[in-house]
Order: C-alpha cells, then structure tokens, then sequence
C-alpha cells in the first residue's frame, strides 16, 4: 500500500436525506471515484434487500466485531488497491471512520444537512426500498443515524461537528455552487 501523499478524498457526511449522494454524484463528474461505506457493509453480508435500519445494524456489527475504523480501512484498500488519486467517501457516520481517515490522507470532512422536513419529502420521491415510509419511521430512524449510545454505532452528530465544511442544501443549483467554492479553497 502506498502513502497516499498526493491522494484527494473528500469524506460526506450528513442527515438522511441531505443530499450527500448527489454531492457525491456531482464529484463524480469531476473526477473523484466514488465510494460508500454502506457498500462495504452489502458486500460483507451479501444480501440483496436492504432497510435503513438493517443497514445501521449490520454496520455496527462489524464495527463492534473489527473496530470502529472497518469499514473505513476497507474503503481506503480499495481506493489504495486501485490506485485512486481523488476519491469521495459518501457515508461516514462514526468518529473511528472519520479518524482513520483523517490520520491517512489529504482528506476533507464535507457536513450535508437540510431542514427536516424537506429531507423528508426528498425520502419520500425518490422511493427506495431502504427508506422510511411515514414521518414517524423518518424521525426514529434519524434519531439513531444521528446519535446511538454506543461506541461503535451511528454517530452522525459527532462527526458532522468534526466536518471542514458544511452546505445546508435548500436548493440544487446552489449546491453545486457551494461544492465548487470547497473545491476552490483545497491546497
């Protein structure tokens, strides 16, 4: 593996419903390769239907079992394997993720957040079988994403405060604007 010197990740972390994936998609479009660490939690588990709140519970097995950095480490091998120069990491949701990261590369922490409500309507239009169905389910879902008592579980709270930028996303156009501004002041 190499040093990861000159290696670019920018890191996503956000409330559900953000917008963190089209941030995502839109680095794509200038380069980075994308990565979720909710990927490596589907390809560990090999299963083809996954809930919200599978996904979190899988996700904390695994870093109760091999350590809040797993899925962390297991993103930057591939990146490493693959020889990536700029990479997103959409998906950091606990302190030991954003760490490891944090100690291994160039790497930028990006906070997405948007008004509850709005993040909800989002949910709701674009349908996924992962999400939410009723506001309710919304707000305990969100609740866990957002702060679980446990060492190893969701701590999207803790590490949005940890972000180098955040972008409040009311707005589509301006989203783009305010990634591009971020990716002007990178060294």
């Amino acid at each position: 593996m190499d040093s990861g010197g000159d290696r670019l990740i920018i890191g996503l972390v956000g409330t559900l419903g953000a917008g963190k994936s089209t941030v995502a998609k839109y680095l794509e479009t200038l380069g980075f390769e994308p990565f979720r660490l909710s990927n490596m939690i589907r390809e560990k588990f090999k299963k083809r239907t996954w809930k919200r709140n599978t996904l979190q519970d899988s996700g904390n097995k695994l870093r109760e079992k091999y350590g809040t950095s797993y899925l962390a480490k297991k993103t930057l091998e591939k990146i490493e394997e693959k020889g990536i120069k700029k990479a997103v990491v959409d998906g950091i949701r606990n302190l030991g993720e954003f760490e490891y990261f944090a100690s291994k590369s160039k790497f930028y922490l990006v906070s997405v957040n948007a008004p509850a409500k709005i993040r909800y309507l989002r949910l709701k239009a674009r349908k996924s079988e992962a999400d939410p169905k009723t506001w309710c389910q919304f707000q305990e879902i969100e609740k866990i994403d957002l702060d679980e008592k446990l060492y190893f579980g969701q701590q999207t709270k803790k590490v949005m405060q940890k972000a180098d930028f955040s972008i409040k996303n009311t707005d589509l156009t301006k989203l783009y604007q305010k990634v591009d501004t971020i990716l002007k002041t990178l060294p």
